[in-house]
């Protein structure tokens, strides 16, 4: 049996921590214990104990960690089908194509939404 990754070894082993629902309590409890501990340690602060720059660089991240978790989802969720794709293609003509391209009909667009979503 060749020797696991030290991720897969990992994975295991949360996945039989996981299955048992004691052991699972167990390890939450722990693990809020633990956080407790370290907002009163100020190993770690509450968003609302931060300066505002650090309030700010926190927001980003969650932002773009959001971003990546929605397009992640996305790119999961709509698995196109290849028929489709060439049948809309293939029905859509050459004048209705050329009205969609171009730098100014894409700022038009953009500068539209900007003003409906402000």
């Amino acid at each position: 049996m060749p020797s696991l990754s030290n991720a897969e070894r990992q994975r295991l082993y949360r996945r039989r921590r996981d299955a048992d629902p004691n052991r699972r309590v167990e390890y939450l409890a722990k693990k809020k214990v633990k956080y407790n501990n370290d907002i009163q340690a100020r190993k770690k602060l509450k968003v609302g104990d931060m300066t505002p720059q650090q309030q700010r660089k926190q927001r980003r991240q969650w932002r773009s960690r959001q971003q990546a978790s929605r397009q992640k989802q996305k790119t999961q969720i709509s698995v196109v089908d290849e028929n489709e794709v060439t049948r809309t293609t293939q029905d859509s003509t050459p004048s209705t194509c050329r009205s969609n391209r171009g730098r100014k009909l894409v700022s038009r667009n953009r500068s539209a939404l900007y003003k409906e979503n402000v």
